[in-house]
């Protein structure tokens, strides 16, 4: 018993690692990664798997598999260890949006994604891009049919795109395309109203206040028409704070410590920076690293929004390689 409980308590831990390595993704690692994107109707489960009806393949690559099919997904639905969904969700046979990757045999959920119906709608974060897409199974379809003509992986593996940032702006696809876009050439000044897909809770109210009728003024938002560091320069500054960390954090690479953090800054209506909060960490010293670059580096252009300075808060990654 002793033994089993220990084989029992390190896979948890092996699997807790593994999920979180996997959170937050990137949205090229979740679309162009997937082997199938389909709408799906569980029907059964077991503690270490489930079975879907394959409703309607949004999307396949390289799978063979055909609206009506039957697959099996592996799964581990134990209220410790994470899993991609609550056992309940099984017991419901509920419907959902699967993001599935075909690996040595056997089906899994890429990035561990599977988005589950709303009032009719389905929601998928997108870590990275600081965005969540909210739509029917329709929008998804038509969505995804016009991603999968925008981008691919070349031979080398990297993500490439049908257009460059000029001809985007001028006539700007659906929305995952021009989230995708956005990210690919350092933030594009978004047009978020695509059919109200793209939700970036735009607005944040202050900490501080609980007063409901808040001025606009006082308030932080996500999206501005001029953020305070400028899509010229947000590639320099990236560059910068790489060669800060490595330079001022030897043992960074020493120890091979590599992976991608996220944090957000928060900018006052002069353009300083007031707020520095790690979103997702894989080091400790890269945190402190990125806290000390940005008290260093921390005036900038104030955001303006309808051309009057605003609270801003951004959120960026950092790539440790």
């Amino acid at each position: 018993m002793k033994k089993s409980l220990i084989v029992f308590v390190l896979t948890c831990l092996i699997r807790i690692s593994a999920w979180s390595e996997a959170a937050p993704y990137s949205m090229d690692e979740l679309l162009l990664k997937s082997n199938l994107i389909a709408h799906v109707k569980i029907t059964s489960h077991t503690e270490n798997d489930f079975k879907v009806y394959i409703v309607d393949v949004l999307h396949h690559h390289k799978s063979g598999i055909k609206n009506g099919d039957y697959l099996t997904v592996v799964n581990d639905f134990n209220v410790i260890c994470p899993s991609a969904f609550s056992i309940e969700r099984a017991e419901q046979k509920s419907e959902a949006l699967a993001f599935l990757m075909y690996h040595n045999g056997q089906w899994h959920l890429n990035q561990g994604e599977i988005g589950f119906f709303s009032q009719g709608r389905i929601e998928i974060p997108f870590y990275e891009e600081g965005c969540t897409y909210n739509g029917t199974i329709e929008d998804w379809k038509n969505d995804l049919t016009d991603y999968f003509n925008h981008f691919s992986y070349d031979k080398n593996g990297r993500l490439t795109a049908k257009y460059n940032s000029n001809h985007i702006k001028n006539s700007p696809p659906t929305s995952l395309a021009l989230l995708q876009y956005n990210q690919l050439y350092h933030h594009l000044s978004l047009n978020l109203s695509v059919n109200n897909k793209l939700v970036m809770n735009l607005i944040f109210p202050p900490e501080n206040s609980n007063d409901s009728t808040q001025k606009l003024a006082d308030e932080i938002y996500l999206h501005v028409d001029q953020p305070p560091i400028k899509e010229k320069d947000l590639q320099d500054m990236m560059n910068d704070l790489v060669e800060y960390v490595h330079t001022t954090r030897p043992e960074i690479k020493a120890n091979n410590i590599q992976g991608t953090s996220y944090y957000s800054l928060t900018f006052d209506k002069s353009g300083k920076i007031t707020d520095v909060q790690i979103i997702r960490s894989i080091s400790p010293i890269i945190d402190q690293a990125i806290y000390d670059f940005y008290e260093r580096n921390n005036l900038w252009s104030p955001a303006l929004l309808n051309n009057q300075a605003v609270r801003f808060q951004q959120n960026l990654p950092l790539r440790i390689k």
